[in-house]
């Protein structure tokens, strides 16, 4: 099995039960908990479990995407997105897309997704979760009130995995111009868990919240570096679903490294985030959270990558190394309950980069 140095691997994930409260605490890394009230909870991952057929890695390269972000005004309607062209979109997008990420056609990928996306694609693979599902049974969509670009709208999919659990996919797609292409710019996916909206609703203004919701990323990015660092998860949140799951990867990733005689120097950041989204429960929003890691020997041994691909995965060719750097996004989304409380949902990607510096 390849290492996870940081890796947020791939959480496609359903809901469960307990979550969160709006207050910071002292360690910065966001509110204590408590029990949710019904609605956003976290999820657990979806595609990773031992009997999990693997899917196999995309093959090429990742072709930079052409989004660019802007703030132009719209001329004319003061809501041009309505709910035909966000139906349209999905339609002509989405399928194909499920399509190249199930057989790993990468540069398909590009037609419609932004370049961080495709990093969460490849980190996908990275993980060995199982395979990625082509069809759908339904969607629904909603949007805030937008006058300026970039103009975004949540899909949300229902599918099923590969061992045909009920699945809910979270999909931001996003246009930066009038003349651009949309792009899905976020992709988040869980498994037994009911989807959040019970319709389209375009032009649908979040509720108003005593919690920042686009603070909530950088809580998260947070957690998992004072877990990395400490070794002990904070009470942020409950230990359940995706985030105990994650919980266990660093963890078991501190302890690798420990057997291994490496020392890892790994940073968490938060990334980008997509506008909130107006649902029952509350505000949703997506993300993202990216790691950095330098890998080094605390012997000052060379590393060994074999020719089987061991310890780092297919990432990096096989070699002698005085150190091997690692990158990973992870697309996640979260909600913020009417009482404040936050609720991260889920999160998808991991590490899409190994690069060794020769010994």
């Amino acid at each position: 099995m390849p290492r996870r140095f940081g890796v947020l691997a791939t959480l496609s994930s359903a809901v469960a039960a307990l979550v969160l409260s709006g207050c910071s605490t002292p360690s910065g890394v966001g509110p204590t908990h408590k029990p949710a009230p019904r609605g956003f909870s976290i999820a657990q991952e979806a595609g990773t479990s031992a009997s999990a057929p693997a899917s196999s890695p995309p093959t090429g390269s990742v072709p930079p995407s052409s989004a660019s972000q802007g703030n132009t005004p719209v001329t004319g309607d003061s809501s041009p997105l309505t709910a035909a062209i966000a139906q349209n979109v999905f339609d002509t997008s989405w399928p194909q897309f499920a399509l190249d990420f199930a057989i790993g056609n990468t540069s398909g990928l590009a037609q419609f997704a932004t370049t961080d996306v495709q990093h969460a694609v490849q980190g996908w693979f990275d993980c060995g979760c199982g395979p990625w599902p082509t069809a759908y049974q339904g969607v629904n969509m909603t949007a805030p009130p937008e006058n300026a670009y970039p103009l975004s709208f949540l899909a949300e999919v229902q599918e099923h995995d590969y061992s045909q659990q009920p699945m809910v996919v979270e999909v931001v797609f996003s246009q930066s111009t009038a003349s651009a292409p949309w792009l899905i710019s976020y992709v988040v996916s869980y498994i037994d868990g009911s989807p959040l909206l019970t319709g389209t609703t375009m032009d649908s203004v979040p509720r108003a919240t005593s919690t920042d919701v686009a603070a909530v990323g950088g809580q998260i990015a947070n957690f998992f570096q004072s877990t990395f660092d400490t070794g002990t998860p904070p009470n942020t949140w409950p230990q359940t679903g995706a985030i105990q799951q994650e919980t266990q990867r660093i963890l078991s990733g501190r302890a690798t490294n420990g057997q291994d005689n490496f020392t890892e120097d790994l940073h968490y950041t938060a990334g980008p985030h997509s506008v909130a989204f107006a649902t029952p429960y509350g505000p949703f929003m997506c993300g993202e959270v990216r790691s950095h890691s330098v890998t080094t020997s605390a012997t000052n041994a060379p590393i060994v990558q074999s020719a089987s691909y061991a310890p780092f995965g297919p990432q990096l060719q096989p070699g002698s190394y005085s150190s091997v750097a690692s990158d990973s996004l992870r697309d996640v989304c979260w909600g913020v309950s009417i009482d404040g409380s936050t609720h991260p949902i889920s999160l998808f990607g991991g590490i899409y980069s190994r690069v060794g510096t020769p010994n």
